[in-house]
């Protein structure tokens, strides 16, 4: 990448949303909403993102299925593949709203489960606008899912996409990729979703105080509130009931998803839990450090319970070291630019340009944030500051 490169580069990203079947394949390492906007907004310009996501989750409606069913998380998977959805008109929006609708929290538990007795047997109103054979496809999987239901699940806050990929999973002997292609193809996914790790695992972390949390749920604060010290190290382990550390690495498919991207962004969200937990796996900084592609950081430009007492070079520094532990030879082989908006953007932590030089990224200062100053990320201006790299 060259100093005079220029951000953003209208020329190019006028010819991507020309043809954007021909795009650049961006990847990101995510997990969760806070890149939903920004990955809707670059179907305009490619559709060929891919998106490594973290089945870590483990609160919510997506904990519930996981505690009953031993699976990895399937939430934030299905919200990436709708954001990615062509949305268009008949069978795709359909299926997207299909795949979105929960069962009310409101209702009583019988009356969830005729609603998914309506949806297996292909007379729920919501599968209306489908094709005969789309519902020879899904009602199979409402049924498999209806079956497989221990007695004392409580389906009331499910989402119904949820419960196809859980199905998907259950039925091609626990491997996410079948279901993943199913809601792909019924929404016109424009792009590609793939697991860091398709295995039953959860994330831990140390606190500077010596306490062991294990969960995400418990980390991001969304659930029993923010955590009260300093994050020192996060691990992957087997069971919400031991933090033992669990070893696993990166199967083939994984590996060449990363290897044939034209640009890698580790992006905004919960640092530790969304950013971090994709790269604990071995060998994903192998795979980035392999890969000669630009790779880019984008810190959060606004609040993270996860990043008390982080600055951003205090995030590029761990980063690194994780990149590093996870098979990249030097933390600068995974990690080169960090992209930020000093004009706007309120960094919590603090932002030291000079220590993240001086540890082999360069920091690029460019509009980023929306009007008025502090409501976030701005997709457009983010969109193609991306595009720009490549």
């Amino acid at each position: 990448m060259q100093d005079e490169m220029l951000i953003p580069d209208s020329t190019k990203c006028e010819r991507y949303m020309r043809a954007p079947q021909a795009g650049p394949r961006i990847l990101f390492f995510s997990g969760g909403t806070a890149l939903s906007e920004v990955s809707r907004e670059l179907t305009r310009y490619t559709h060929n993102t891919i998106h490594i996501m973290t089945p870590f989750d483990s609160g919510g409606s997506s904990g519930e299925l996981r505690r009953w069913f031993h699976i990895p998380a399937m939430g934030d998977i299905r919200s990436r593949l709708l954001s990615l959805s062509a949305a268009s008109p008949g069978e795709p929006q359909a299926a997207a709203a299909l795949f979105s609708h929960r069962f009310s929290m409101d209702m009583p538990r019988h009356e969830a489960t005729s609603e998914l007795a309506a949806l297996a047997g292909g007379s729920h109103p919501l599968m209306r606008g489908l094709s005969l054979q789309t519902e020879e496809i899904l009602c199979p999987h409402f049924r498999l899912f209806l079956s497989s239901m221990p007695d004392a699940f409580d389906l009331r806050g499910a989402c119904m996409g949820n419960l196809i990929l859980t199905s998907a999973y259950l039925a091609s002997s626990c491997k996410m990729a079948s279901g993943i292609r199913l809601l792909s193809a019924l929404v016109g996914g424009h792009g590609v979703v793939h697991p860091v790790v398709g295995e039953d695992m959860h994330i831990a972390a140390e606190l500077d105080d010596g306490s062991v949390v294990v969960g995400q749920h418990l980390l991001t604060g969304k659930e029993g509130g923010a955590i009260q010290a300093r994050i020192a190290r996060v691990w992957l382990t087997r069971s919400l009931d031991n933090a033992a550390p669990a070893k696993v690495s990166i199967d083939g498919e994984t590996a060449d998803r990363i290897g044939e991207a034209e640009l890698i962004c580790f992006p905004i969200g919960s640092f530790f839990t969304s950013v971090v937990a994709n790269i604990l796996p071995w060998g994903v900084g192998k795979a980035v450090a392999a890969n000669p592609c630009p790779k880019v950081f984008v810190p959060n430009p606004f609040d993270d319970p996860e990043l008390l007492g982080y600055s951003v070079e205090d995030q590029v520094a761990t980063l690194m070291a994780y990149l590093g532990a996870s098979g990249a030879p030097e933390g600068r082989d995974a990690l080169q630019y960090v992209l930020v908006d000093t004009g706007k953007g309120t960094y919590p932590g603090g932002l030291n340009p000079d220590a993240i030089e001086a540890m082999g990224a360069r920091v690029i200062d460019v509009p980023l944030i929306a009007e008025p100053a502090g409501a976030g990320i701005d997709k457009g201006l983010l969109t193609r500051a991306l595009l720009s790299f490549t």
